[in-house]
């Protein structure tokens, strides 16, 4: 016989038990964290069947290239495998919100054998690449470089030469960080590791 738990407390702040597969229709504002915390909950579950704000389920599953395509985008990817189930007008809803609605299914990478990406660490966290624009490269820009001991011009020279070189041996000092592919990304970081430079 299969027993029932009920939790009653917000999800955000609640440490979640052990379960297998998550189906939850939830408030939108708590789209980006819930996401985050189910992706990185552990042990790691089957599956998960959400329903989103359209925009948002757009982001989750937007491409290289794509004017979605973002931060929030690259970290889920490489947690989970993303796709759209079905589109929830507003109509279907009394009375009818402003926007519409996805459902989407996020199955995680960690589950799934023979995926090249699970040969990384699943919890790399992209979060300090910050979000680009797409009319810039990834140059360093020297005003982002502060260094408040002596000799900064120095050690902010010798920094600003040790990431571009990075980018160099990579071929990507002329790349756009929206079109980069997962892969792509976790070469650059791969590559920042080796010349000691690390992201935490």
């Amino acid at each position: 016989m299969s027993e029932i738990s009920v939790i009653q407390g917000d999800v955000l702040k609640t440490e979640l038990p052990y379960f297998d597969i998550c189906v939850a229709n939830i408030p939108y504002q708590i789209s980006s964290p819930l996401t985050f915390k189910l992706l990185n909950h552990q042990p790691a579950f089957r599956c998960a069947i959400i329903m989103f704000q359209r925009e948002f389920a757009m982001r989750l599953v937007a491409q290289p290239g794509d004017k979605l395509y973002c931060r929030l985008t690259v970290n889920t990817q490489l947690h989970a495998r993303i796709s759209h189930l079905l589109k929830v007008g507003r109509n279907n809803f009394r009375p009818p919100p402003k926007v519409d609605s996805f459902v989407a299914v996020q199955a995680l990478k960690l589950s799934q054998e023979g995926d090249s990406l699970n040969e990384t660490n699943a919890k790399v966290d992209f979060s300090d690449f910050g979000d680009f624009d797409d009319d810039q490269g990834m140059e360093v820009d020297d005003d982002e470089m502060d260094v408040e001991d002596g000799g900064a011009d120095e050690v902010q020279n010798e920094f600003k030469e040790k990431v571009l070189g990075v980018l160099k041996e990579g071929d990507f000092e002329e790349k756009r960080s929206s079109k980069l592919t997962l892969e792509k990304f976790l070469d650059l970081l791969s590559l920042f590791n080796k010349a000691g430079l690390h992201f935490s």
